[in-house]
């Protein structure tokens, strides 16, 4: 009978293993999107030089909150790169004024969006909650008793024994 309740507890304990590896590598993933993002945001914003630019495409997203891709030329170069910008008044032909990188001309961003605080601070809010559940996570993984350990009900002896020492010591 035991032997039957054992088996759910090992496959518990190895679901809550598995939930947590998953957890901390997702955690792992988030906090590189962030320091990716926050390195490239700082060097564009760094080396960087801010320069007119004419749309030549665009790729308007209609999901809310995708931000719309737009093909940009600077003036004085004839290299196009990709914005990525949520501003929905900009089409082909407008003349925008962009940050590009000058050892790489096809990194470029709006001057006009500032920052990218989604792209650096949301990674770094959702790893804070992938890791506090992983965290917890652990605790559940852990807390479980292992499968071949007993509850202590099987030899009742033993913890009747412990009282007695202790009167005869007194």
């Amino acid at each position: 009978m035991a032997d039957v309740e054992e088996r759910p507890r090992a496959r518990s304990r190895a679901w809550w293993s598995v939930a947590t590896l998953g957890l901390v590598g997702l955690t792992l993933w988030l906090l590189w999107q962030a320091g990716t993002a926050t390195w490239d945001a700082a060097v564009l914003a760094l080396r960087g030089e801010v320069v007119s630019a004419r749309v030549i495409d665009a790729q308007l997203h209609t999901k809310l909150g995708m931000a719309d891709d737009l093909v940009v030329v600077p003036a004085g170069s004839d290299v196009a790169a990709t914005v990525s910008t949520h501003r929905e008044d900009l089409g082909v032909g407008a003349v925008v004024d962009v940050v590009v990188d000058p050892d790489d001309p096809t990194r470029a961003d709006l001057a006009s969006d500032g920052w990218p605080w989604l792209a650096t601070v949301m990674p770094l809010f959702l790893a804070f909650v992938c890791g506090v559940s992983a965290l917890l996570t652990l605790s559940a993984a852990l807390g479980l008793p292992p499968p071949d350990e007993t509850d202590g009900t099987d030899e009742p002896g033993e913890d009747d024994a412990a009282p007695d020492q202790d009167a005869e010591s007194s």
